[in-house]
């Protein structure tokens, strides 16, 4: 099977415009904001935005979309009113995710700020619990690495696998890994060590719960603990570890998006190499 490989497609002409941009990036799958990802609350999808974003997404072939959440949902917070405006987010975007048929939703796991990170972890876990389940939307909620920045939780593959194992129902969850998160947090993918990453990744949290693949190369260096992503092959990750990526027999059937800089003029560059990577088997 090829690897689908797609970008996170910024729309600011209309939901419905993602499927003719991410043509002319040559992109398989897309990414979206259903809302600014820097607000808590958005006005409601009317039927006037949804049924074109409908028709424009089965004129191009149904391909797989996927959503990003707010950038300030933290449910992991020990501030109630933090988390109580997180819930109402998260419940927004799983509608708007229902009413558009996304099936996956990448979610920052949160920061613990200045609690202790297993009981920031715990919250996270019962406030996902109470809330996805209950909200009419077959959704699935991906917990996304992080790098480590901050009091971020999700940068070592132990504590993704901690929430993922206490996430119910399991079918609702699942995780997305992102290169340049992973790599700022100490974890390589040079050499040797990028088989031991994966082999790390299967044991705490499973090959089998990756759902995406945030393909990003990272202006930080190894440990950096600096989210500070890069063109593919110009940063400190460079080419060799996503071809690698690309030809991992578990690795190839996961999605894949880039979100690097300044897509209006480098999604089709960055897109193009990573195809060509996929195609090369020499």
């Amino acid at each position: 099977m090829e690897p689908r490989i797609g970008a996170h497609i910024r729309v600011y002409r209309g939901l419905h415009t993602a499927f003719e941009i991410a043509g002319e990036y040559g992109a398989d799958v897309l990414q979206i904001f259903t809302a600014s990802p820097r607000q808590y609350r958005a006005k409601p999808l009317e039927a006037d935005r949804i049924d074109p974003y409908i028709e424009a997404w089965r004129e191009a072939g149904e391909p797989l979309v996927i959503s990003h959440a707010s950038y300030l949902i933290n449910l992991a917070s020990p501030k109630a009113g933090v988390r109580e405006r997180a819930r109402e987010a998260l419940t927004l975007e799983l509608e708007r995710c229902a009413a558009l048929r996304i099936p996956l939703l990448v979610l920052h796991m949160g920061s613990a700020l200045n609690d202790d990170r297993e009981r920031s972890m715990a919250r996270l876990v019962t406030e996902l619990n109470r809330l996805v389940p209950n909200v009419e939307s077959d959704t699935r909620v991906l917990m996304e690495t992080s790098a480590g920045q901050g009091s971020s939780i999700g940068c070592t593959f132990e504590e993704v696998g901690w929430v993922l194992e206490r996430l119910e129902p399991a079918e609702r969850f699942g995780t997305c890994l992102d290169t340049c998160h992973t790599f700022a947090a100490g974890y390589g993918l040079h050499g040797s060590a990028f088989d031991d990453t994966w082999a790390q990744y299967d044991e705490h949290v499973g090959l089998d719960r990756l759902d995406v693949l945030h393909l990003n190369d990272s202006k930080g260096e190894l440990d950096s603990r600096v989210d500070r992503h890069d063109h593919i092959g110009n940063g400190h990750i460079g080419e060799e570890a996503f071809r690698r990526i690309l030809r991992h027999e578990r690795l190839r059937a996961v999605p894949c998006f880039i979100e690097t800089p300044d897509d209006i003029e480098w999604h089709g560059k960055n897109l193009a190499l990573l195809k060509s990577m996929a195609r090369d088997t020499g």
